[in-house]
């Protein structure tokens, strides 16, 4: 999300308008209403594919937070 919001626009075909706040900036996750949460991630997964390195980035981040805090 905090990669995004500095990137994404309305009018953006990925992302559904109703993500947008009024001054046009992507709105916090901790905004939605729990049933937008799943698609509101994957629109964001979605709009950042056509960045590989900051998705490349993403998923170490992923892997390396879920060896450290998820026991075995």
């Amino acid at each position: 999300m905090d990669v995004a919001v500095l990137t994404a626009r309305p009018g953006d075909p990925t992302i559904d308008p109703k993500f947008f706040g009024p001054d046009g900036r992507l709105i916090a996750p901790d905004a939605l209403e729990e049933l937008d949460w799943s698609i509101y991630d994957s629109q964001l997964t979605m709009y950042l594919s056509v960045f590989p390195p900051i998705n490349d980035a993403i998923r170490s981040y992923g892997r390396i937070f879920h060896d450290i805090v998820v026991e075995d």
